[in-house]
């Protein structure tokens, strides 16, 4: 079948704290394709997810818990998303998304590790009387993803098990970007760099790493 070169070349920016270079791969274009669908797939499943933690799901702000503490109330409102009804639900969601590794390094203030956590008001979930509760708290700052673009995802791997992949989104709608001057349209425009691996018992692929560019 028809073979493509790619050449892609991701540099330090922001967080990132190491550079990948890549140097030209011949692929099969079919597979290539493949590659990126799934690439596609999972980049858009990681910012749910991320959505999903900065706007901190959905909640009944009529179920409330308080819990008074020495730096003052924390209150949690009751979760209302049903995929997130137990610790283990929730864990499951995420754990379909991103590696154990990337969990533990990452995003384990979310959850409890089980039921009999000493300090349970240290997290973000909550269970009460068999119901899942959300620490309810302003909005995350700072998450300025409005849309993918149509510029293409890039790709390259590291190994069999492993690629980075590298995809533009806006932080703005297009009519907007579209009013700005010429000069101010670039700071509109940003990247995700992920690096995807392959579970070796599942076959599946999960991300490893997120950086924004």
């Amino acid at each position: 079948g028809e073979s493509i070169n790619v050449c892609v070349i991701f540099s330090e920016a922001n967080y990132m704290i190491t550079d990948y270079l890549f140097e030209k791969y011949n692929y099969n274009a079919d597979d290539y394709n493949t590659y990126s669908e799934i690439a596609k797939e999972l980049s858009e499943k990681y910012e749910e997810l991320e959505r999903v933690i900065s706007m901190h799901g959905n909640m009944d702000q009529n179920d409330k818990i308080s819990f008074t503490l020495p730096e003052g109330e924390i209150t949690y409102c009751r979760c209302t998303d049903e995929r997130f009804q137990s610790y283990e639900k929730n864990k499951n969601y995420i754990l379909s998304i991103i590696t154990d590794e990337a969990y533990n390094d990452s995003y384990s203030w979310l959850l409890p590790n089980d039921s009999s956590d000493e300090n349970p008001t240290d997290k973000m979930y909550l269970m009460q009387d068999g119901k899942l509760y959300i620490k309810d708290v302003s909005p995350g700052k700072g998450y300025l993803f409005h849309d993918w673009t149509d510029k293409p995802l890039e790709i390259a791997f590291i190994s069999d098990n492993s690629m980075a992949v590298r995809r533009q989104f806006t932080t703005a709608a297009q009519t907007y970007i579209d009013s700005c001057p010429e000069e101010e349209k670039a700071e509109l425009y940003h990247d995700y760099v992920y690096r995807l691996e392959k579970d070796s018992d599942t076959g599946e692929w999960r991300v490893a790493k997120c950086y924004f560019h």
